[in-house]
Parts: C-alpha cells; sequence; structure tokens
C-alpha cells in the first residue's frame, strides 16, 4: 500500500516543476521552492500559544500574534517583513532573542526585516543566503544569519534543513551573545540552528509534517544546547487567483537537554506550544 502511494504520487510529480523552472505557486507543498516565485506575494497571521509548567500546580501562558508578508523581487530573491508583533497576556515570551523574558499584558513582540537569496536551484536541492534584522521589545537588537537548504524527493517529500544563527545585542546593560539558533514563526520560538522538517505530501491539498534539529541559544554555555520536537498538518485551498494555506502546530521548542542535567531532567516536556498560521499566496502582474 505503501508502495502504491509512492509511486502514485511519483508519477503525478512528472508533470510538476519545482527549484529554478517554478515560475508560479504551485499547491502542493513540497513542490514550492525556496523562494517565493517572482512578483508573487504572502500575506501572513501567525498565532502561537505558550504554555510553561513550572510546578506545584503553577503556569505561565502567553500569546503571540504576528501579521507580515513576502515579496518575490526576482526569482531568486525574496524579501519579508513582520508588520505587527504583539505579546499578550500575563505570562512569559519565547523568542530567538530572549527566552521566556517576563511579560506584562499586551506588549510589542519583535520586528523582522530580512531577505533570501536562492544561489542553488535544481528538481532536487535549492541552497540559499538568509540575513534578517530583528528588534524586541526589550530594544534587544538581533542579526539572523542563516544558509538554507530544501530538499525534493518525487512529489512526495521535502526536507528544510541548513544553518542558521542570531546574534544578540542588547542595549540595557546585558553581554551580547551568540546562538545556533534561527527564527521559527508557528508557533513563535527559537528554531534549531540546524533544522530538520520533514514534510510528505498526502494529497495534492494536504500536507503532513515532523520536525526536530540541534540547536544551543547561548554558544557559550553548554547547558543551553537543545534539540526541540514538533508535528504539524497543513491544507491549502486554491481559489483563483489566490492560494491559500492553514497550518496547525504542535511543539515542544526544548525538547532535550543533552547536557548538564541529570538523566531524568534532560526531557523537556513542561514547556509547549501550539501554533496556526494562514498564508494568502497571489501573483502581481509582470
Amino acid at each position: 500500500m505503501v508502495t502504491g502511494f509512492l509511486v502514485s504520487r511519483a508519477g503525478v510529480a512528472e508533470a510538476q516543476v519545482t527549484g529554478k523552472e517554478q515560475d508560479k505557486m504551485k499547491t502542493p507543498f513540497v513542490d514550492r521552492s525556496l523562494v517565493l516565485p517572482e512578483m508573487w506575494v504572502t500575506g501572513e497571521l501567525d498565532a502561537s500559544f505558550t504554555h510553561l509548567d513550572v510546578g506545584f500546580g503553577g503556569a505561565f501562558n502567553s500569546g503571540w500574534i504576528d501579521i507580515g508578508g513576502a515579496l518575490g523581487v526576482l526569482d531568486d530573491l525574496e524579501v519579508e517583513a513582520t508588520l505587527i508583533s504583539l505579546a499578550t497576556e500575563d505570562g512569559v515570551g519565547a523568542t530567538p532573542l530572549a527566552l521566556f523574558d517576563p511579560i506584562d499584558g499586551a506588549d510589542w513582540g519583535m520586528t523582522r526585516l530580512g531577505a533570501t537569496f536562492r544561489f542553488l536551484a535544481d528538481d532536487v536541492v535549492e541552497m540559499g543566503g538568509r540575513f534578517r534584522f530583528l528588534i524586541d521589545n526589550n530594544a534587544t537588537i538581533g542579526f539572523n544569519g542563516g544558509l538554507p537548504v530544501l530538499l525534493h524527493a518525487g512529489g512526495v517529500v521535502r526536507l528544510d534543513t541548513g544553518l542558521g544563527f542570531v546574534g544578540r545585542v542588547p542595549t540595557q546593560g546585558a553581554d551580547p551573545s551568540f546562538g545556533l539558533v534561527d527564527v521559527n514563526s508557528n508557533p513563535m520560538g527559537p528554531e534549531a540552528g540546524v533544522p530538520l522538517r520533514l514534510a510528505i505530501q498526502a494529497i495534492d491539498e494536504l500536507w503532513l509534517g515532523v520536525n526536530t534539529g540541534f540547536g544551543v541559544l547561548d554558544v557559550s554555555d553548554d547547558d543551553t544546547i537543545f534539540m526541540p520536537l514538533g508535528a504539524s498538518i497543513g491544507g491549502s485551498i486554491p481559489i483563483d487567483p489566490l492560494l491559500l494555506d492553514i497550518t496547525g502546530a504542535f511543539n515542544f521548542p526544548l525538547f532535550v537537554h543533552p547536557t548538564g542535567r541529570d538523566t531524568g531532567e534532560r526531557v523537556v516536556s513542561e514547556i509547549w506550544q501550539v501554533g496556526l498560521a494562514a498564508k494568502a499566496h497571489f501573483g502581481l502582474p509582470k
């Protein structure tokens, strides 16, 4: 049954293109490229909920809302921006710049401006360079760089991986720091600096994903090594001229802490997140 499914999906993929040849947004998620096609626009709404169990019946909870978008400027160049970012309610926030800083009521979240340039593209492998400028509600400035890598396999599977890092420059007295982390917007939190995000296309309009990876929140402290664990499900709805994506995700952002802890404390299930993302893609006239 599994073999028949893979053969069927691979047969459909023969009529599809990825990588360099893609000039419009494909409905199957696994066939999409590393950057948006030229003159395509994406509007995005991300909502996240983070829960931290502190024991004895106590817990911190927080919400996060981002509204932003991206534009395919050229065939290999995409720019992105977060226009509105809000951290809500009493609790703690989890971002690549500040892990679990207190939030008192509603506050601004984290502004992001960035660009991705794809320098290698074919039907199997895509690679690029990415840079983002970050600034949060504590006026901490961040520089997020990365080398994203995308692998396609037979119109059935895609693997997003690569290397990401963040340099932090606090403006309120703390010391600068450097982490092997990236930005995850669904749900908001520190992404592993070496991510492994596997997606399988069930049908053209539905995909399933799992994610893990390896990250270090602060490279000067080996007790901050972590491995996340999460799962996601996404659906695509083509409504001409739009393509809509709805994605739900559940994540343990710091699931494994392999160093500096007793064996029984190396799995951290007290911190979990739920995310929901909605994206609208549409092409502009060239």
